[in-house]
């Protein structure tokens, strides 16, 4: 009797774009909204990398790119209210899917999700949120 040999084979399907092109996505999205300025809260290094050619966009030096890190699980109220004490409301948040909620609930708390604030959420599955939660 005939058997053939089947040589296990591992195969892996990646539908997350690589962090060059969700860069360029990002940034031409932010240039169409055309802002001047805003403030990055990052995780993580790897952040930056993906938001490199935002940080590109900076070309009026008098409008700086404020960058400020927050770090994952922590009390993130502390940064927010740095942020609400600048005079920039545009605010692009790149964090982990698990800790958009608990960084936009502390956002209400100091203040951050009012009608004049505006954040452009960098994560890819953030539209899965009920951002309902947050009452606003």
């Amino acid at each position: 009797m005939w058997r053939p040999i089947s040589t296990p084979r591992n195969m892996t399907l990646n539908f997350y774009p690589e962090n060059e092109l969700l860069s360029k996505g990002i940034a031409a999205l932010v240039a169409e909204m055309q802002w001047s300025s805003f403030t990055i809260l990052y995780e993580s290094t790897e952040s930056l990398a993906k938001l490199k050619n935002v940080i590109k966009l900076n070309v009026r030096k008098d409008l700086p790119i404020i960058f400020k890190q927050i770090v994952p699980g922590t009390d993130y109220r502390a940064v927010l209210k740095q942020v609400r004490n600048y005079t920039e409301n545009t605010i692009i948040l790149d964090c982990e899917f698990d800790n958009i909620l608990p960084i936009l609930e502390q956002a209400k708390e100091v203040n951050m999700l009012q009608y004049h604030n505006r954040y452009f959420i960098t994560n890819l599955n953030a539209h899965t949120i009920d951002y309902r939660v947050l009452n606003v």
